[in-house]
């Protein structure tokens, strides 16, 4: 068995939100990210696991902090 911290992923073909960042107070064009927490089942070689738990989040690209988070419904409404 093994354990792998799985990194944030960018979702790609998502449009950019324009937002203002709470954290390091500029406006910009933030993106979507994956956030994959909890136990998770997956191969250590893959970028991202096959059964897991997921959070999305707005990014800023500045500060690269996530500042809210957001919903399945709300990212396939952001798909282009």
């Amino acid at each position: 068995m093994f354990i792998k911290n799985w990194e944030v992923q960018i979702i790609e073909n998502t449009k950019t939100v324009q937002k203002y960042c709470n954290i390091c107070d500029n406006d910009s064009e933030h993106v979507i990210c994956v956030e994959y927490y909890g136990p998770s089942v997956g191969l250590i070689f893959l970028s991202k696991p096959l059964l897991s738990m997921k959070r999305y989040w707005l990014v800023c690209p500045i500060c690269k902090q996530g500042d809210q988070e957001i919903s399945k419904d709300q990212v396939e409404a952001y798909k282009k």
